[in-house]
């Protein structure tokens, strides 16, 4: 019983980052300057390998256009409760 219970505990902790809306991710980008932003894709498990910090529960893959309006692509690193997104280039 107790095994099923640290299974169960750590697939919630590792899969937290899921909870993490899109639309943080776009808002962060925006506000760094970014438009026309669109999230390719969301890494809820292991955001480090993505280039996130280690306080990071999500990373988010984005396109759009950058502050010097090329086309580009970024990740967008968030926390889960108290740390806000970041985008990392």
């Amino acid at each position: 019983m107790q095994r099923i219970f640290l299974v169960g505990m750590c697939v919630a902790i590792v899969g937290c980052g899921e909870l993490v809306d899109k639309s943080s991710a776009v808002q962060a980008a925006e506000n760094a300057g970014w438009s026309e932003v669109k999230v390719i894709e969301q890494h809820g498990i292991a955001p480090t390998f993505y280039g996130c910090s280690k306080d990071d529960s999500v990373a988010f893959e984005i396109r759009g256009k950058n502050p010097a309006g090329k086309s580009a692509d970024a990740t967008v690193c968030c926390g889960l409760v108290f740390k806000s997104c970041t985008v990392r280039y």
